[in-house]
């Protein structure tokens, strides 16, 4: 009976420390690699405010890094399945409670989660039409090809969606990883952390709007 207990006990233990380093390295894969891969892409897509030449060359630039494909699948493409698969384990086990305690991070959790799941869809959705698809299709992926796909009905604010969800997932996941990993404790700290998050989102919101706006020659801060 009593090692019955203990391995029950021991069981329980390493479920907890599983789900423990689980959710840790969920919270950095967001920051690291996955954050960094956005701040990158919102930059390579700023090269479209100065035209078709410009975005062109910055995506050749990417496309002759070493190892490129080592890069795509290792650094990129699994840190994102891992991010998605496991924020929707985490996003089933869940059980908000926004509606009885309306507190903003209960419904910043909330919005989190909901948040994530659109971008599963949005990334599938845009790695097919802008990674893969043109592969197996054969046609390149360039200013023209984006041009094309902007004008259809609709596109413009699918993409504005996708960028900026993507950028309220990572900024109020910065909150909560800095939260998590014990870098930020105050409660005076916290306020502060959230609002610089908050400014951040809108700059990085703006710079990604803007390099979207460069496909229809309509961007903003072309000499900055």
């Amino acid at each position: 009976m009593a090692q019955n207990q203990s391995l029950l006990v021991t069981g329980q233990t390493g479920q907890i420390t599983a789900g423990f380093w689980g959710k840790k390295l969920h919270s950095l894969s967001g920051i690291i690699p996955v954050g960094v891969f956005l701040l990158e892409h919102i930059y390579t897509n700023s090269y479209a405010i100065y035209g078709a030449e410009a975005f062109n060359k910055a995506v050749d630039g990417l496309r002759s890094i070493p190892y490129v494909f080592f890069v795509e699948v290792c650094g990129i493409a699994l840190p994102i399945l891992y991010h998605a698969l496991y924020g929707t384990v985490i996003t089933l086990q869940g059980r908000p409670n926004n509606l009885r305690y309306r507190y903003p991070r209960n419904w910043m959790y909330l919005v989190q989660r909901v948040s994530g799941v659109f971008l599963i869809v949005y990334i599938i959705w845009h790695v097919w039409n802008t990674r893969i698809g043109f592969v197996v299709k054969g046609v390149p992926m360039n200013f023209e090809y984006m041009v094309k796909e902007l004008s259809t009905p609709g596109m413009p604010w699918f993409y504005a969606a996708g960028m900026l969800t993507a950028v309220f997932h990572l900024m109020n996941g910065v909150w909560s990883f800095c939260i998590g990993w014990g870098i930020v404790t105050s409660e005076i700290a916290m306020k502060r952390l959230a609002w610089l998050c908050a400014f951040g989102g809108v700059f990085l919101a703006g710079l990604g709007i803007n390099g979207l706006l460069g496909f229809f020659g309509r961007s903003f801060m072309i000499n900055l």
